[in-house]
């Protein structure tokens, strides 16, 4: 059910009462097409005896209320301008007219505000709007006033294009939490197949976050219980911070910090169901049991969504299942850790085995695919790796994450007018293999 809000019906009452009080002064209102684009319209002088319009305009944004303006009293009363909207209103070369008005008495007032500023530059840091009422009612009594400050249509007046702030998000999702403690301690083990065999002899299940090195084991795990202590030599044990492993200036330790982190990751995606590639390094989604495909709700940009991150495209012969994927990769900023997310996919024959076809396939989905898609899925994994404990997902005790690294600008591009000037080259191979094997999309 939509829902009308109470300040939205008053802007509207303001503006139903600026229309009302020009058509009363002869003139002709005409109000703006866009809504919040920083006027509420504009105002046409209007030669009342002949009835000819004149082509001579004035800009006007309306202010409503339904209490007292600040200091108001029965004579005057003032105004604060927004910043942002005063920049706005300034920067162009058109006049715009703020007009100040009270529905539901049917009063209003009126300020040009290029002259006012430019009469009264000692408000300008202020952004104070002094009103006389008696000499600013905005009723037929301004009419004369408004014929000698209009424009005409063609004279080049114009506004500043409206400021649009933007908030940039890079694919940098920040570490917020690792394990405080690290344990070390000598081992006779010098692979890793050797531990897990190990491990198979015992069994015993470990997890992955380890590191070895030169007849050494470095964990997150405390390695003095059992059964982590099983593959250590007897008294070598030792505690240690983690951090002196994360702000060391040692590549050694700081590859053996970066491989924990990678390990841990690996074991935090477990639970989604989430693989990782052994010869690149890729995490995708695994398959459902017994399902074409599976589906992820996520809290995104937007709000609530939800991805298709498995697919199976039956195509005869070349039929291929679509997961969606991510390159993982860690990496320090200004002494603080963040997790590189480059979202990508994977393409295979049936869930394990990769399609012959994932080069053309990757190639052509990249291509239509655009700034929007891909921070959408940046935003998929940041909720999957930030997402709190619950009856599902359990609380990871090595390695958490906060939020992506964004920066927030005062200005601001539209996307979908650079865009809409790219030239697609639908020649390419990558495309080609789309168009015979099927949609990528539902």
């Amino acid at each position: 059910m939509k829902v009308l809000g109470h300040s939205t019906f008053l802007g509207q009452q303001g503006i139903n009462l600026i229309e009302k009080l020009v058509h009363e002064m002869g003139y002709w209102w005409y109000p703006s097409l866009v809504p919040e684009v920083g006027v509420d319209g504009q105002l046409e002088i209007r030669d009342s005896s002949t009835g000819r319009m004149t082509n001579l305009t004035l800009k006007v944004q309306s202010k409503a209320t339904e209490g007292a303006w600040p200091g108001e009293c029965d004579d005057s009363f003032h105004y604060i301008c927004k910043e942002e909207d005063l920049k706005y209103w300034l920067a162009g070369s058109a006049e715009v007219l703020l007009v100040m008005n009270r529905p539901k008495d049917g009063e209003a007032y009126w300020a040009p505000l290029k002259a006012y500023f430019a009469q009264h530059p000692e408000h300008r840091q202020s952004r104070r709007i002094s009103i006389v009422k008696a000499r600013s009612r905005f009723d037929k009594t301004a009419a004369d006033a408004l014929l000698k400050i209009a424009a005409p249509k063609e004279s080049g007046a114009y506004l500043s294009p409206r400021p649009k702030s933007e908030r940039l998000y890079s694919n940098l999702l920040q570490v917020s939490y690792y394990s405080p403690d690290l344990h070390s301690a000598q081992t006779e083990i010098r692979e890793g197949r050797q531990l897990w065999a190990k491990a198979k002899d015992l069994d015993v299940l470990i997890g992955p976050e380890w590191s070895l090195n030169g007849g050494q084991i470095l964990s997150f795990h405390d390695l003095s219980t059992y059964p982590s202590n099983r593959f250590c030599e007897v008294g070598t044990h030792e505690r240690h911070k983690t951090i002196e492993w994360a702000e060391s200036d040692d590549p050694s330790r700081c590859r053996q910090f970066v491989r924990l982190l990678n390990c841990s990751l690996t074991e935090r995606l477990k639970e989604w169901n989430i693989r990782k590639r052994k010869e690149d390094d890729i995490y995708y989604f695994a398959p459902s049991r017994g399902t074409r495909q599976r589906r992820i709700d996520f809290t995104g940009s937007v709000g609530e969504q939800f991805r298709t991150v498995v697919q199976t495209y039956q195509s005869g012969r070349t039929s291929y299942i679509r997961h969606l994927a991510f390159g993982g990769f860690f990496k320090t900023v200004d002494g603080n850790w963040y997790l590189q997310i480059t979202p990508s996919y994977v393409f295979t024959m049936d869930g394990f085995r990769t399609s012959k076809f994932e080069a053309d396939l990757l190639s052509g989905i990249k291509r239509i695919e655009h700034n929007d898609t891909v921070l959408e899925q940046v935003h998929l994994w940041t909720d999957i790796l930030t997402r709190k404990a619950d009856l599902i997902h359990f609380d990871y005790p090595f390695l958490r994450f906060s939020e992506l690294l964004s920066l927030e600008f005062s200005f601001g591009l539209n996307d979908k007018e650079w865009l809409s000037q790219e030239d697609v080259d639908v020649s390419e191979s990558g495309m080609q293999a789309l168009c015979k094997l099927g949609p990528l999309f539902q």
